[in-house]
C-alpha cells in the first residue's frame, strides 16, 4: 500500500500514535479518592447553589415579569420554572396557585377572533413542553394536570379539504372550535 494511500486512511507511524494518544486523553479523568472526593463534593454543592440561585433570581426578576406583562391577570401564588414560549398576540388569563413546569408553549392564532383567549384555572399545572395553539378560545379547568408534551389546540393549522390546503387557504372559521377541559382533569402524553 502506499504512502499516500495509509495518510489518507489515517495509518502509519505518525497516525497510530495520534490516535493513541488522543483515546489517552478521553479517557483520562481526575482521580476521586479520600483526600480530593471532599474538594470535589465542596465544588459540586458549590455548583448547584450558584446554579439554582442564578435561575432563582432569572425567574423572579426577569421571567416572571417578562410573563405577567403579556398577561390580562395572574393569580397569587403563580410558580414558574423558566419564560414560557409565546407567539402571536392573545389574552392570557391564570388563575391562583397555578404552576408551569418547565417551558409551555402558547401559540395565539387571530383567523377566529381578533383575541383568542386562554385561561387556565385554580391549582392547575403544565407541564414542560406543553403546547396550547389557540384560535378563538382554550379553558383549562380547576385542579388540572397538563403532562409534558401534550398539544392542545382548538384548531387544524390548516383546511381539512385538499384543494384548499394546495390554494395555501388558512383553516375555515366553522373548523375553529373552542376546546374546554373540565375541573380535575389529567391529560397524559403518548399511549
Amino acid at each position: 500500500m502506499n504512502l499516500i494511500v495509509k495518510l489518507r486512511r489515517g495509518e502509519g507511524p505518525f497516525w497510530g500514535r495520534l490516535k493513541r494518544l488522543a483515546k489517552a486523553v478521553l479517557r483520562f479523568h481526575l482521580p476521586v479518592f479520600w483526600l480530593t472526593r471532599p474538594v470535589f463534593s465542596l465544588c459540586y454543592f458549590a455548583h448547584v447553589a450558584g446554579r439554582e440561585g442564578l435561575l432563582g433570581c432569572l425567574k423572579l426578576f426577569w421571567y416572571e415579569p417578562l410573563f405577567r406583562s403579556r398577561c390580562a391577570s395572574v393569580g397569587e401564588a403563580f410558580q414558574m420554572e423558566d419564560l414560557p414560549y409565546l407567539h402571536g398576540s392573545g389574552r392570557i388569563v391564570v388563575g391562583d396557585h397555578v404552576t408551569f413546569g418547565g417551558k409551555p408553549t402558547f401559540i395565539f392564532g387571530n383567523r377566529g377572533t381578533q383575541t383568542p383567549e386562554l385561561t387556565i384555572g385554580d391549582h392547575s399545572f403544565l407541564g414542560h413542553g406543553s403546547t396550547f395553539s389557540c384560535s378563538a378560545s382554550i379553558t383549562v379547568g380547576k385542579h388540572c394536570l397538563i403532562a409534558g408534551g401534550v398539544r392542545i389546540s382548538d384548531y387544524d393549522g390548516h383546511p381539512i379539504d385538499a384543494a384548499r390546503r394546495r390554494a395555501g387557504e388558512p383553516t375555515p372559521p366553522e373548523c375553529i372550535r373552542p376546546v374546554t377541559l373540565g375541573d380535575d382533569v389529567w391529560v397524559g402524553e403518548g399511549p
